[in-house]
């Protein structure tokens, strides 16, 4: 994915993000929260209860939500060569495209 940002005719940026970094990183935390969900059952349930004390989610997993995230990762990479965003106004410029 790169990201383009240009301001006027002098300030030009583009910044490269590799979604294999990204997936790399979300399958490490994923393997994290296995062993800690399997050492620590109760940190679990403090994490799923944090903030939302009356309405805990049954049977929330975060391993789960690890998984989602990377499939979406995957599903993004389908569409390489595409523009996700482009804005252009008087002197700035942003674009977003999945390469």
């Amino acid at each position: 994915m790169l990201v383009k940002i240009k301001h006027g005719k002098k300030f030009k940026l583009t910044i490269p993000v590799a979604f294999v970094t990204f997936e790399d990183i979300l399958e490490v935390l994923e393997d994290w929260m296995w062993v800690f969900e399997g050492i620590f059952p109760s940190w679990k349930k403090k994490i799923v209860n944090f903030g939302c004390e009356k309405n805990a989610i049954q049977g929330f997993s975060l391993g789960a939500a690890f998984e989602l995230v990377e499939e979406v990762f995957y599903e993004l990479r389908k569409y390489r060569g595409s523009k996700m965003v482009e804005i252009d106004t008087k002197n700035i410029y942003l674009s977003v495209e999945l390469l």
